[in-house]
């Protein structure tokens, strides 16, 4: 099932800009009060691992995923598909893959809090240690040169 829905603005400002990209999206899931934490390649491209981005991993608790998805459609992505959560925004070329916290595959038994979540760039995301541990890892180049 595919939906859109119009509103002004994209949650992305430029396409292909990933920095942007995940300060618009955590700015605005900080002001509708929506916990969420960036993982996967994206989080790693934070720490200055250099690889290329296609989707945004988010990890929200199940109170926040339905807001999430309204917010997301408001936004006009595509729902790719409904069961595994998956979005796309047709003019960034990045795929939003929302997860649920309490289903985070190392980690389980853990809360959003009680990971450890860091802020980078005002963006919301998890420990290198815990990133690097998750079940499946992106492919690590190394770390960019500062």
């Amino acid at each position: 099932m595919t939906a859109f829905l119009s509103m002004p603005r994209s949650v992305y400002v430029q396409q292909g800009n990933l920095l942007d990209a995940l300060l618009f999206l955590s700015r605005t899931l900080a002001r509708m009060k929506i916990h969420h934490v960036v993982t996967g390649g994206a989080a790693l491209a934070l720490y200055g691992y250099s690889q290329r981005i296609q989707m945004i991993d988010l990890l929200v608790t199940s109170r926040g995923l339905e807001r999430i998805q309204e917010i997301l459609l408001n936004q006009r992505l595509t729902l790719v598909d409904a069961d595994s959560n998956l979005f796309w925004d047709i003019r960034t070329g990045y795929s939003i893959k929302l997860h649920l916290a309490e289903e985070f595959s190392n980690y389980p038994h853990l809360s959003l809090d009680e990971m450890g979540v860091v802020t980078l760039d005002e963006i919301p995301t998890l420990p290198l240690e815990l990133l690097l541990k998750q079940r499946v890892k992106p492919k690590v180049c190394s770390p960019t040169a500062a």
